[in-house]
């Protein structure tokens, strides 16, 4: 290990040697019931690892055998396919303990039976209080819960803040950004030299949220478990779009004709900006399409900047939609208090979370940061310290009671499947005005409800079954 990477990980231990002498409990007390101890725990666990998460996993198991030093973890690296290695591992018998799903869709190891629920373990857990419900929920089946979030993205712009000052506008508060602002400055910050946003990519996906609040990601209603393109936000959506990208030059990346750069010509993208040139990093787009997690190149940008919401519409409010990557306990367990204490601390866990945080907030590299899953008052205290944050981060962070999910992909059956009607050659010919959004939305929608329909139903039949045939695990490996 590199020196200097040793010494960051030496001084984030010590911290948490000062951690655990200070309170008994890795959790906060509370009346009711209490889970064990941390020195109660024991056991040997496997957690299967990304192969480039290694070294990463390698400190994040020593911070935790502080709290829980009879606790046995063994490192299980892979670089194939999620899916074939959890297939290939429950084939011999030999399913890890614990791994992450940072964007795998979580019904399919449900329906593999490879998936501990939570629940009991969950109950007798008093941090998890400090963990949004929007946030967990959807983890839900049947009344069990089968993941938890490890960290958070959003669902944002980064607008530049000194275009909008050489536009003598005033920077709005995040409560302000709303979809009248953002489309009057998109086509004021539009001229022969500059333009109004960087790309259009996926907006038609998650603006409609932003503008009806009965929707969340890609049109979903999550109350009546259905995508609706009729009710007026999608079709808004679509047409706004079409709009901007009809205005001449607001759409800088539309621009871009590869055709007749590999033919040796400059596009509309070089005449405007210069041959060479990076619209974006010289500052010459107002929005730029970046989620929260596009800060590593977003800091380097020599002008300042913040992250923003997707404008919402003012009747629904200010509103985030929150990404969460998730980790899960495998159904084999022979040891379930020793896998939970993992899979918390690598999830909503206090501890866990500040020793991930410190570690981010003192990298080698620069200093950076995820956005934890928990809003315990210690984590909070020492997020918010942390000034290099943008803003608009800080503030969604502030507001998670106001976010809804994003990634509906993750949890819905089908999801995949439906959404992708409506991000083909279809979406391809709305944007160019070839067909229009309110005669196409009604069979589209019919299509995209009928997969999942289809695909629910399939997989609430095998839930049954699944959970069934759980509890008969858990009798014969006798814990």
């Amino acid at each position: 290990m590199p020196k200097a990477k040793y010494l960051l990980l030496a001084s984030v231990i010590a911290v948490l040697f000062l951690a655990v002498a200070a309170c008994g409990r890795d959790d906060d007390t509370q009346q009711g019931t209490q889970p064990p101890a941390p020195g109660e725990i024991s056991g040997t666990i496997t957690l299967a690892t990304f192969s480039w998460d290694y070294e990463a996993d390698q400190e994040l198991i020593e911070a935790f055998n502080i709290y829980y030093p009879n606790v046995t973890v063994n490192l299980l690296p892979f670089d194939a396919d999620r899916m074939d290695f959890l297939s290939a591992q429950a084939a011999i018998g030999a399913l890890p303990d614990v791994i992450r799903s940072p964007w795998h869709e979580i019904p399919v190891d449900i329906a593999q039976g490879w998936l501990y629920p939570l629940n009991d373990l969950l109950d007798t857990c008093p941090e998890i209080r400090y963990v949004e419900r929007n946030l967990y929920d959807p983890y839900d089946y049947n009344g069990r819960v089968y993941s938890l979030p490890t960290n958070l993205g959003f669902t944002m712009f980064a607008v530049n803040l000194d275009m909008l000052d050489a536009m003598n506008e005033d920077i709005p508060a995040q409560s302000e950004f709303t979809i009248e602002w953002f489309d009057r400055m998109v086509r004021q910050a539009t001229t022969t030299t500059t333009s109004g946003i960087s790309s259009l990519w996926n907006v038609d996906q998650f603006l409609p949220a932003q503008l009806d609040a009965s929707l969340v990601d890609k049109m979903y209603n999550p109350t009546t478990r259905q995508f609706d393109l009729t009710g007026g936000a999608w079709i808004r959506t679509i047409n706004l779009m079409r709009e901007w990208r009809e205005f001449p030059g607001l759409v800088a990346d539309q621009l871009i004709n590869w055709d007749i750069r590999e033919a040796g010509g400059l596009d509309d993208y070089q005449i405007k900006f210069g041959e060479g040139a990076n619209a974006v990093a010289d500052g010459n787009v107002l929005i730029m399409r970046a989620f929260t997690w596009d800060f590593w190149w977003l800091r380097n940008l020599p002008f300042n900047w913040d992250f923003y919401t997707y404008p919402f519409d003012p009747a629904v409010g200010y509103r985030t939609q929150s990404h969460a990557d998730q980790a899960v306990m495998l159904s084999t367990t022979e040891y379930p208090e020793a896998a939970f204490a993992l899979l918390r601390f690598m999830t909503y866990g206090r501890n866990g979370t500040m020793f991930r945080l410190q570690r981010e907030a003192n990298h080698p590299d620069g200093p950076s940061f995820f956005i934890p899953a928990t809003r315990h008052p210690e984590v909070v205290a020492f997020f918010e310290s942390l000034d290099f944050v943008p803003n608009g981060v800080m503030y969604a962070y502030a507001n998670l009671d106001r976010s809804v999910r994003g990634d509906h992909y993750r949890y819905v059956p089908g999801f995949l499947e439906a959404t992708a009607i409506t991000m083909g050659d279809e979406r391809q010919r709305l944007w160019d005005g070839e067909t229009d959004a309110a005669s196409v939305a009604p069979e589209l929608q019919r299509i995209m409800n009928d997969i999942l329909q289809q695909q629910g139903e399939t997989f609430r039949a095998r839930m049954e079954v699944v959970q069934r045939e759980f509890y008969e695990l858990r009798e014969e490996i006798g814990r």
